[in-house]
């Protein structure tokens, strides 16, 4: 059964009571709200942004186990739903976690949310949201303010949304699509996609693989020993390697500086491009499809030339045992 607890007086429902397999936790005007911390351990959580007066926060426990309860508090503004375990380590062996699903709606407020296991979903919320997860999927879907997932594992999807998005991915599979207000990445070991966003993106990648397709704006990135896939996009590319691999396909005007160890870089070059190219490294080779002059300064071996199209651009690479290949596009 549910169980609340109101840390301050306003616009709640006490429940005191033995409560239903369903239970309106909180409704109050949404004037009155700062925003919105919700944690536990599992369920799934739903936020859907509508027009009204109140946000309502309705909760459905799978368990009637009396250690495990919501306690829903209102600290300086912040209306707070947590899930208390038991009291002591041995109560822990003793239960089984119960689900404890939550559907919030309402006009959109700030969320900051940490859950253990379980779905979360977001419907065109409007406000920021901080959405930590530890397994399970995540989907988020029109939104309209500054978003920032953490996730351990799982799937995590972003579609249409509007500002910038911050994601931390471990070892989960993150597809963001139509993102319109830039993306701060980082990725360690998981698949991470990016298709038709615009703004510009700045990525840390450790051992996982990053596709970006059809991107319009700046892309940073910091390659540890991952791959990376740029495909059709357009925009500066600044970057930096130890290991791993860097595939570029460029669209427009070829704008690349990048400085690595031993990483790959393979770039494709529009046939229309007249960029100046400037390729070198220590240990690695070259393969070069272009009419390039090649020549040789200390330790490094240079590779050097205008290509041939119209258009203008730059195309820098340094690598010391990194191999450099440069090719046009199909």
């Amino acid at each position: 059964m549910l169980k609340a607890v109101l840390a301050a007086v306003g616009f709640f429902t006490a429940l005191s009571a033995v409560a239903a397999p369903s239970e309106k936790l909180v409704e109050q005007p949404v004037k009155t709200i700062k925003g919105l911390r919700v944690s536990g351990f599992k369920g799934n959580l739903t936020f859907v942004s509508a027009e009204g007066a109140n946000l309502t926060v309705e909760a459905r426990a799978k368990s009637d186990d009396q250690l495990w309860r919501p306690i829903v508090e209102n600290v300086d503004g912040w209306i707070q739903i947590s899930v208390q375990g038991p009291p002591s380590k041995s109560d822990w062996r003793n239960v089984a976690i119960p689900a404890l699903d939550l559907d919030v709606k309402g006009p959109s407020v700030p969320l900051n949310v940490v859950w253990k296991e379980g779905d979360i979903t977001l419907k065109g919320w409007k406000a920021s949201a901080v959405m930590t997860q530890h397994k399970g999927k995540f989907f988020a879907e029109g939104g309209a303010a500054p978003l920032k997932i953490s996730t351990l594992e799982g799937e995590a999807s972003v579609t249409g949304h509007q500002g910038r998005v911050t994601v931390d991915n471990y070892n989960a599979r993150v597809t963001l699509k139509n993102v319109d207000g830039g993306l701060d990445l980082e990725n360690f070991s998981g698949l991470l996609s990016v298709d038709a966003s615009k703004g510009d993106i700045s990525l840390k990648a450790s051992k996982g693989r990053t596709q970006i397709t059809g991107h319009k704006g700046r892309f940073e990135f910091d390659v540890s020993q991952g791959e990376i896939g740029i495909a059709n996009s357009e925009g500066p590319v600044r970057g930096q390697g130890e290991q791993g691999s860097v595939a570029i396909d460029l669209k427009g005007t070829a704008d690349v500086k990048i400085r690595a160890e031993s990483t790959k870089v393979a770039i494709g070059v529009p046939r229309s491009s007249g960029a100046k190219v400037d390729l070198g490294t220590q240990d690695g080779n070259f393969s070069v499809s272009f009419p390039l002059k090649y020549d040789r300064i200390e330790k490094t071996k240079i590779m050097k030339g205008n290509l041939a199209g119209k258009d203008s651009g730059l195309i820098f690479v340094r690598t010391r045992s990194g191999d450099i290949r440069l090719k046009p596009v199909k």
